[in-house]
């Protein structure tokens, strides 16, 4: 019975069970105190006196990261495109709304501004329509998380137009919405193509297209977005398979699944004293510090480790744990006392990156990279990730860049760094080998991101 019990329980720390996990939790809450004192294991990370090489090094990574923020609000701003009169808010992905794919949630601080109908955009490229806003409140005061049905939904429309360079005669005019499979035009199937319907002259195959929509005066204010761009016209290979015409589909220049990160959501409306009381530039979310117990996950091959605080503590799952704009892991399992880390290098961890390139030779400081998901550790102790170049980078050679998180993942904040690699041109999948920054093992006083969880601090609809 012993030995059964013992290997019953060696499975158990190497492969949990979340139901017994909790009870087990409960049971054993008069053991904490010794995970204070266990001796350390393998995969820990040390703390020291910081040198002031690493001090110095930690400064330059805390002031990239907020230089990072400030890039990210300027490239959402239309960068060749006349913004036109009224409030534009900026907003910040927060996540998804449960069970909606096609829409996400993005988080606004002055209130009483967005409304249903209104278009929302990314730099020069039409996103979607508002279709819901909860106000809230949060330990900061009230907010705005407004859902935005993405232009890939089924039942999306926009109408639209194709600007063939070169012709000044030519025109035809459609309407976009929804997806179509990317194999159908010789792409990769990490690659979206919003489907085209009805349009006006099928000799035009190819374009840039822009949404074009008629001033209705109704709720929807999809003609805020005019001019604003959807993508390039492409005609697939072979003819639709229903009507035996040739099929068209636009291909974006924006990663709708994983690379959504900050966003304009367009008003209409002038300045108006009563309205949008606060600023707009709010970061969502709290630091807190954390303690991490000496011993971590009972399989070598993990990273996993303990913190000495539970879901009692107000520690969520999926919640980031930092070492100064460091990332260290992600919460993937709170007890009422204590909780599980996963750590970069565990296979399967995942986040939403953003590149930050580091020679200067392109006309943008950032790439959007989408969710990357780590395929472990090589020999030398740099990640591996898995990019399926959603939005593949263009040009003849790779390029150095440091990824940080971008926005998207409710736990996870946009700017903590991951490392460094080089990103490799064409289309995916791509596999990045990941530097982590110089001394990883040493920590710096260890903060849990805190933020609203979806159901949290509800006030009304609208």
């Amino acid at each position: 019975m012993q030995t059964v019990a013992c290997l019953a329980l060696g499975a158990l720390a190497i492969w949990p069970v979340k139901p017994i996990d909790r009870a087990v939790d409960w049971v054993g809450a008069p053991s904490r105190p010794m995970l204070r004192l266990g001796a350390p294991l393998w995969g820990v990370g040390h703390v020291q006196a910081a040198s002031s090489g690493l001090q110095e090094q930690w400064a330059l990574e805390r002031f990239e990261s907020e230089t990072l923020e400030e890039l990210v609000r300027v490239q959402a701003v239309p960068q060749s495109l006349r913004l036109e009169s009224g409030i534009a808010l900026h907003a910040e992905a927060v996540g998804r709304p449960k069970g909606q794919l096609d829409s996400i949630l993005v988080r606004v601080w002055r209130i009483g501004l967005a409304q249903v109908g209104q278009p929302v955009t990314t730099g020069d490229h039409f996103v979607g329509l508002v279709t819901k806003v909860d106000e809230r409140r949060g330990e900061r005061g009230s907010f705005e998380d407004v859902t935005v049905q993405l232009i890939t939904a089924g039942k999306s429309r926009i109408g639209a137009s194709v600007y063939v360079e070169g012709s000044e005669g030519e025109n035809s005019t459609f309407v976009v919405g929804g997806l179509l499979a990317p194999e159908d035009f010789d792409l990769g199937r990490s690659r979206q193509v919003l489907a085209v319907h009805h349009p006006s002259s099928r000799l035009i195959n190819q374009g840039i297209v822009q949404v074009t929509e008629a001033e209705s005066g109704g709720r929807d204010q999809a003609w805020l977005a005019n001019g604003f761009l959807l993508g390039h016209l492409h005609g697939a290979k072979e003819p639709d398979e229903t009507t035996r015409m040739e099929m068209l589909g636009v291909v974006p220049e924006v990663d709708f699944e994983s690379g959504l990160y900050q966003v304009l959501i367009h008003t209409g409306l002038e300045v108006d004293p009563g309205l949008g009381q606060g600023p707009d530039d709010r970061k969502r979310g709290t630091w807190v510090p954390i303690v991490r117990s000496r011993m971590v996950d009972a399989a070598p091959w993990r990273e996993g480790s303990k913190l000495l605080s539970g879901y009692l503590d107000g520690v969520q799952e999926r919640a980031a744990l930092s070492s100064g704009v460091r990332l260290v892991g992600r919460v993937t399992r709170t007890g009422p006392f204590t909780s599980d880390v996963a750590g970069p290098g565990d296979l399967g961890f995942h986040v939403p990156v953003i590149a930050v390139w580091q020679d200067v030779g392109r006309p943008e400081r950032t790439h959007v990279l989408g969710r990357l998901v780590s395929l472990g550790r090589d020999g030398q102790g740099r990640l591996l990730m898995d990019w399926q170049a959603n939005l593949p980078l263009d040009g003849e050679s790779s390029e150095r860049a440091h990824l940080y998180t971008g926005s998207g993942d409710p736990g996870v904040p946009r700017g903590l760094l991951i490392g460094e690699t080089h990103v490799p041109t064409g289309p995916g999948p791509h596999v990045l080998v990941v530097e982590p920054p110089p001394e990883s093992d040493v920590l710096q006083n260890l903060s849990l991101f805190q933020f609203e969880g979806p159901s949290k601090f509800v006030r009304r609809s609208r």
